[in-house]
């Protein structure tokens, strides 16, 4: 799943979804120099460019974009950006800060109410910044390789790649003393039918746990444990599920638990894997902030339309677009003409141009196709349009198959 890149997107989209489960002030007489959505905004996208409470104090200094997307009249001062993170990143909180967050998923159609095929999986992050490479060449730092570290159990969605869920602990630890606690977490904020795992959360008791008591089917490859028999013979599975698992193992189905393996890739490489705080709380909290900027970076990615890659079916944007507060008027509505099985991948609005994808011309002519950003308080399109301050845009969208032509109040051409 590809992710967003833009600084000033993440921010928009972080303060939205803070308004939307936080209140402005935690309390009656707050200070009232910042709302509690515009420092969550701060903190997320603290994570997301990597910087530290102090670097995030510079940054907004430094840049008013910025600041002006935050709605800010001064930077925090970085040990204001501490206690909020103490206070808006506790267990609760997150835990609604997630459900917000995929709340506003499955507004934009990216995420389904009910996940139909879910994966579980740990991972281990390094508390510390010294690379092993240099751990191993320097005799004096053999303390490096720590007996314990930040661990991460997660569910994610196989089909978008969204964190579902998670619990945070230190390792090593086995899985299945965590695999209970993580299913539960992840089932707070959405429904799943299937959950597939490593030989890890292999056991009778947790099967028992996800089919019976959850109605979940789980699928867990069955290993054997226990010491060899004596007489040479293989040790009986036990249990009625771990058997039916080592007899009728659904192969192909199975092959889509490595999603899971991809989240932790895209957490550690846009994220990293290092932490920077140095206690536990600290840490807990950072990771979960880390969770929150995943997602909205998977969701940020859907407010970006390319229409060079309109045949990949992208699904429908966020709010929709003939309600959007930038668009005038909605001029015509059809059905894309898809050829082969292919939509159209670049949309001309004009009757000299082409035509809505079913012969019909538009309603508005184009001198000069050009790539345009249609910029908004909270969203963001890629169109083509003609230049002017006032414009009528083609936007395709393929995952429906709808065109729209749209005139807008302002356009920006994009650099």
């Amino acid at each position: 799943m590809v992710t967003s890149k833009s600084t000033l997107t993440v921010a928009r989209m972080a303060l939205r979804v803070g308004r939307d489960a936080l209140p402005d002030y935690a309390r009656p007489k707050s200070p009232r120099k910042f709302t509690q959505p515009q420092l969550l905004a701060c903190l997320i996208v603290k994570e997301f460019a990597g910087k530290d409470y102090r670097g995030m104090q510079v940054m907004l200094a430094e840049w008013s974009d910025l600041r002006n997307v935050l709605g800010l009249t001064q930077a925090p001062h970085f040990t204001t950006l501490c206690q909020a993170a103490r206070r808006l990143l506790c267990q609760p909180l997150a835990d609604r800060l997630l459900s917000a967050t995929l709340a506003a998923c499955r507004k934009a159609k990216l995420l389904p109410r009910r996940t139909r095929l879910a994966a579980i999986d740990s991972t281990g992050l390094e508390s510390r910044h010294v690379s092993t490479y240099y751990t191993q060449r320097c005799g004096r730092h053999k303390g490096h390789r720590k007996h314990r570290y930040p661990k991460l159990s997660a569910v994610c969605d196989t089909g978008n790649h969204l964190i579902l869920g998670a619990v945070i602990d230190r390792g090593p630890k086995p899985d299945a003393i965590e695999d209970e606690r993580t299913l539960l977490a992840a089932l707070t904020h959405q429904a799943m039918d299937t959950l597939l795992g490593d030989a890890g959360y292999e056991s009778e008791r947790f099967h028992d746990v996800c089919r019976r008591d959850l109605g979940i089917r789980s699928i867990i490859p069955t290993t054997r444990r226990g010491r060899p028999r004596l007489d040479g013979e293989i040790s009986p599975v036990n249990g009625p599920y771990r058997r039916q698992m080592q007899q009728r193992f659904p192969k192909a189905l199975y092959g889509q638990r490595w999603q899971i393996e991809c989240v932790f890739s895209m957490f550690k490489r846009n994220l990293g894997s290092a932490l920077r705080a140095r206690r536990y709380h600290s840490q807990t909290r950072e990771i979960r902030a880390r969770i929150l900027t995943h997602n909205l970076m998977i969701l940020l990615w859907m407010w970006m339309f390319y229409t060079e890659q309109a045949g990949r079916g992208f699904a429908w944007p966020p709010f929709g677009l003939p309600g959007h507060p930038r668009v005038r008027r909605v001029i015509g509505q059809s059905r894309v003409g898809a050829a082969g099985g292919r939509a159209a991948s670049r949309v001309a609005v004009g009757p000299s141009a082409a035509n809505h994808g079913d012969g019909r011309p538009a309603a508005a002519s184009v001198r000069e196709l050009k790539r345009v950003h249609l910029r908004a308080p909270d969203v963001q399109f890629h169109a083509d349009d003609a230049p002017g301050e006032f414009g009528h845009v083609g936007l395709a969208f393929p995952g429906h198959g709808v065109v729209y032509a749209v005139q807008v109040d302002r356009v920006a051409v994009a650099s």
